[in-house]
């Protein structure tokens, strides 16, 4: 993640957008130590984005991260309305995840 931190160096106009954000740490990084002006996570396990939630609580950033549960292969309409907004995005998925 440190590398990937490193290599996007978001600011504070960024509006970052994590498709497969798992437990939200790059989320909640960008925007808690390097002052990204918004967060958004999106990831298909409920369980990790409940996680992400109390990682952003924890970390202080809960009021400027969003975390959704939505198969990225089949985007709500929020969806479509945070990549209006977005300035980075970041995907790591795994291989079968982009079949």
């Amino acid at each position: 993640m440190d590398v990937a931190i490193d290599f996007l160096k978001p600011t504070a106009d960024d509006v970052v957008f994590d498709v497969g954000c798992g437990d939200g740490r790059f989320v909640t990084t960008a925007v808690q130590k390097l002052g990204a002006e918004r967060g958004y996570g999106l990831d298909i396990d409920a369980d990790l984005v409940a996680r992400a939630q109390d990682l952003a609580r924890r970390r202080g950033v809960g009021h400027r991260t969003t975390f959704l549960a939505c198969d990225c292969s089949q985007p709500s309409p929020d969806v479509w309305k945070i990549l209006d907004e977005c300035t980075l995005l970041i995907m790591y998925l795994l291989p079968e995840a982009l079949q």
